[in-house]
């Protein structure tokens, strides 16, 4: 399914979780992780998310496992995400389909899992 306005606005208050496994410090990639305060839709279908704020911590070695010990807020409270299907998983999330599980995307809802602001150092 694609993302809509009506669709994402369920999901405001949710965490999202974006894994990077390009980072070039670290062999083991990056998630990224936060509750999302809005989404703007942009003209080239890009999607801007706006952030309450935004943790980032690299990956666990036996990730998706474990979650990972340590988080750090990052620098910024958006992040930008390209076209991207998604579908709906057994708890309500949506996780991107045209991703690996190496590289991909997934969205809580408000009453899902959330990243304790406790674990991030910097808040």
């Amino acid at each position: 399914m694609q993302l809509n306005r009506e669709l994402l606005t369920k999901f405001v208050g949710g965490d999202m979780e974006i894994v990077d496994p390009t980072n070039v410090w670290n062999f083991r990639g990056t998630i990224f992780r936060g509750p999302i305060k809005g989404v703007v839709f942009k003209r080239n279908g890009w999607l801007k998310v706006k952030f309450f704020w935004l943790a980032w911590a690299y990956r666990a070695v036996d990730w998706p496992d474990s979650a990972p010990s340590t988080w750090t807020k990052f620098r910024s409270s958006h992040l930008s995400i390209p076209p991207t299907d998604f579908s709906e998983c057994s708890k309500g999330e949506l996780i991107s389909n045209r991703l690996t599980l190496d590289n991909s995307i997934t969205l809580f809802p408000p009453n899902g899992e959330h990243l304790d602001p406790a674990r991030v150092a910097g808040l």
